[in-house]
């Protein structure tokens, strides 16, 4: 019994041993696995950080090359565009195609091949050896290289994409261009100027995939004249005013004024008159918007009750609305100079030059001895720097030089003495521009199968697009909401900011942009604009000026809001005759055309004449528009409801327009709906600010007696003509006719009549009395903007700091005194 006993012990010891043992070695096996689990997970989780911080890198690039080609920044777009490939292709192509990182696949392959579209649709000149090409082949993106290429005298458009109309008013401007010896001297040195700019125009034209047509516009502008001037402030081919310049990235400084290059001032034309088309719609009503404002053209839509330019011609100013028939007749004449009388026409030759980027300060003479050409030639070329010199900037200035002197220039440059080149750069060739009929013009750019981008500087842009929201859910995939939308998904990433990498989170709203077109498509819409014009119950036509689409129902649980981006102009127009214009300044609502005789002012580059016939005044009857609002239903999937916004009410009482102002309104707004501008509302109703009350009834015609009282002003030392008529508050046309002045010309001492609530005395009311006794000059400005701004002259501002020319620099400290404190003699 004891030794059952013992072998009973034994045996169940040796259980217990080896059931410890086990126990023991699963414990032991299972931290080693937990173990190398977790080395695993670490190291994973270090490969998604790797990973997904080099993709967000080249996502960052990428959207900077985006921002650059949408400002027209070619070269720092196409250089953005490969140092985002070139982040790419850091990442080891090996961990993507191990199991589990399929989503990191996805997001490379998503964002590379976006690159790809956007480098290839974007960059016409693009290096043999770019990465590119390297990355389209891996991805298989499908491209074309397409050349055009142009005989000897390439066809002017025709009217392909801009219908040229000729009616009535057009020939009127046709017989003043051809039996008139202004219209036909201005046609001549027209027509030399465009053989000079127009291949070059035409090229960026179709490289913004803008029509070619707009080039008419440009002469219309400025004659072909680069550097011309008109006495409102506008500059250049396309006589861009200061702010709308800056809005599209033409640039002034003391050395340039970019408004006056003819490639970027050109490239700036293409992308505002665009923008003004996605507004309006309608080319004739892009061009009147470019001459006056889309505020005004609003106003004449508004006033007319439609949106045909023939039909709304009357309501606008009357420059503009000779502005339209003036192109059109041009685009005649200059298809067929010799159909119109015009014999042994001579063309300028097509503009050609290398472009080279400098570093060191030179005078332009010395640039013309390094070209081995002369100082007119280089002016001419370089047409936007204001002075004889080369901007002194720390980085490269791109100049450009007569064709083929590149190595000269550079041979020259390395043997001259006479240049300070301490701490800067050698010269870099920066391509070429070989414009000419008989060697013809090539325009090369490339064009990716199956994308569609539009114009391709508004890739991924949120301008001129109306925006739609999504509220994101859990199971939602990023690329299916691309889809239907017909986005991509990058852009919905660039448009919220979203990092690869990062969950996007329920219900987070997504903002989407869409073109006008597939915003239509998406809610159902055919034409919009059709509604434009609707009856009310009573039977009267009414202008719709907003209108909001409201959602009853949702579909796939996508929710969505709407808002316009829209671009806004500046006012070119000006009550009295413009120099950088040859429009007859009839009154809206004058419905005659121009005949030979008829006082009509031409901008031909050089003298400015003018004729004067008297005309008869012609008074527009107001249209009257039903107050009540309504609610129109527009046709839609949704049952979506268009809302028409209250229209404000205005009260005619003899000559005199009566607005009663409403919640929400402001004089700016009341200014824009009107045709007007604030200072005018302000001046017909005595107001000293610009804060209204809801309620207040204000003039928008007719006139205030304390505005429109006649005095007399003596003429001073270093004044003229527009000086004074900026005083009073008058144009220098009315100034002129109530002098009864046929010229410019006035003397010392000669007294003037004008028509303000100001006198002589108390002239400078409305300019700065800040007490300043200097000003620092900032970029822009010249003398008479200074003197205006703080009430004195020129002539004082030139004596007062010892100036010999009305040349200034910006940072220049000027003094506003004599040092007495006296400001300005009384």
């Amino acid at each position: 019994m004891q030794n059952k006993n013992t072998n009973y012990i034994s045996k169940f010891s040796y259980l217990t041993s080896l059931l410890l043992i086990l126990l023991f070695i699963s414990v032991y096996m299972s931290g080693c696995s937990s173990s190398e689990e977790e080395e695993v997970q670490s190291q994973r989780e270090l490969d998604s950080l790797e990973f997904y911080s080099q993709l967000q890198k080249s996502f960052g690039i990428y959207n900077q090359a985006l921002s650059y080609n949408e400002n027209s920044d070619t070269k720092n777009a196409a250089e953005s565009f490969e140092n985002a490939l070139k982040q790419l292709s850091k990442i080891d192509s090996k961990i993507l195609n191990e199991p589990g990182n399929y989503t990191w696949k996805q997001d490379y392959n998503e964002l590379a091949v976006s690159i790809v579209q956007d480098y290839i649709s974007t960059q016409s000149e693009i290096s043999s050896g770019s990465l590119v090409f390297d990355f389209a082949e891996q991805f298989d993106v499908k491209y074309q290289k397409i050349e055009e290429v142009s005989g000897d005298r390439e066809e002017l458009p025709d009217g392909s994409d801009i219908p040229l109309d000729r009616n009535a008013a057009v020939d009127g401007y046709i017989e003043f261009f051809t039996n008139t010896d202004r219209g036909k001297s201005f046609i001549d040195k027209t027509l030399y100027r465009s053989g000079k700019y127009f291949p070059l125009m035409r090229k960026i034209l179709k490289y913004n995939k803008a029509p070619e047509e707009l080039i008419y516009l440009s002469v219309q502008e400025s004659g072909l004249a680069p550097q011309i001037m008109s006495h409102a402030g506008a500059v250049g081919l396309w006589q861009f005013m200061p702010a709308t310049g800056y809005a599209y990235g033409l640039g002034q400084d003391e050395y340039r004024d970019d408004r006056m290059d003819m490639e970027k001032s050109t490239d700036a034309a293409a992308r505002h008159l665009k923008d003004l088309y996605r507004t309006f719609g309608d080319w004739y009503l892009a061009f009147a918007a470019y001459n006056a404002g889309p505020g005004r053209v609003n106003s004449a839509i508004k006033r007319s009750g439609s949106r045909d330019f023939w039909t709304l011609r009357g309501f606008l100013p009357g420059e503009t609305k000779n502005y339209v028939p003036s192109i059109l007749a041009l685009s005649y004449v200059f298809r067929d100079p010799e159909g119109f009388g015009f014999r042994d026409v001579e063309y300028g030759k097509p503009i050609s030059f290398d472009r080279v980027n400098v570093n060191a300060p030179m005078t332009l003479q010395q640039v013309a001895d390094l070209c081995e050409s002369d100082i007119e030639t280089i002016r001419e070329l370089n047409s936007e720097l204001t002075q004889d010199m080369v901007p002194d900037y720390e980085d490269y200035y791109q100049l450009r030089i007569p064709h083929k002197t590149y190595e000269k220039f550079l041979a020259n440059y390395n043997k001259a003495t006479g240049i300070d080149k301490s701490g800067s750069k050698e010269p870099v060739f920066a391509g070429d521009e070989a414009g000419g009929y008989r060697s013809s013009i090539n325009l090369t750019y490339y064009k990716v199968n199956g994308y569609e981008p539009g114009d391709p500087k508004s890739i991924a842009s949120k301008n001129g697009r109306k925006k739609v929201t999504y509220n994101f859910k859990k199971k939602d995939a990023l690329s299916a909401i691309a889809v239907f939308y017909s986005v991509r998904p990058v852009e919905i990433r660039i448009w919220n900011n979203l990092n690869y990498g990062e969950p996007i989170k329920h219900q987070q709203p997504l903002d989407i942009y869409l073109t006008e077109e597939k915003y239509n498509l998406l809610h159902g819409l055919n034409n919009i604009k059709g509604a434009d014009i609707v009856k009310t119950n009573d039977g009267k036509r009414k202008a719709i000026d907003e209108y909001t689409l409201t959602n009853t129902g949702e579909d796939n649980a996508i929710k969505n809001s709407e808002e316009k981006n829209e671009q806004s102009g500046e006012n070119k127009t000006s009550s009295d005759n413009n120099s950088d214009s040859f429009l007859n300044s009839n009154k809206p609502g004058n419905e005659t055309v121009p005949e030979k005789n008829n006082d009509t002012e031409v901008n031909t580059g050089d003298n400015k004449t003018t004729e004067n016939t008297n005309t008869g005044s012609v008074t527009r009857e107001e249209t009257e528009y039903s107050e009540e609002s309504y609610t129109e239903t527009v046709k839609a999937p949704e049952n979506k409801t268009k809302t028409v916004k209250e229209k404000k009410k205005t009260t005619a009482k003899g000559n005199t327009v009566i607005y009663t102002v409403s919640e929400g309104d402001n004089l700016s707004s009341i200014a824009d709906e009107n045709g007007l501008t604030v200072n005018e509302i302000m001046e017909l109703n005595g107001l000293e600010s610009d804060k209204i009350l809801v309620g207040q009834k204000l003039r928008l015609s007719g006139s205030n007696s304390s505005a429109s009282k006649t005095s007399v002003h003596t003429v001073s030392t270093g004044e003229n003509l527009t000086m004074i008529a900026d005083k009073y508050g008058m144009s220098l046309s009315e100034l002129k006719d109530i002098n009864d002045l046929d010229s410019d010309v006035i003397v010392k001492g000669q007294k003037l009549k004008v028509t303000s609530g100001q006198t002589e005395g108390n002239t400078n009311s409305g300019k700065k009395s800040t007490g300043k006794t200097t000003h620092k000059v900032k970029s822009g400005e010249t003398l008479a903007s200074i003197a205006s701004e703080f009430g004195v002259s020129i002539s004082e501002l030139k004596k007062w700091n010892n100036l010999k020319s009305d040349k200034i620099m910006s940072g220049q400290v000027l003094k506003l005194s004599d040092g007495s404190g006296k400001k300005k003699k009384q």
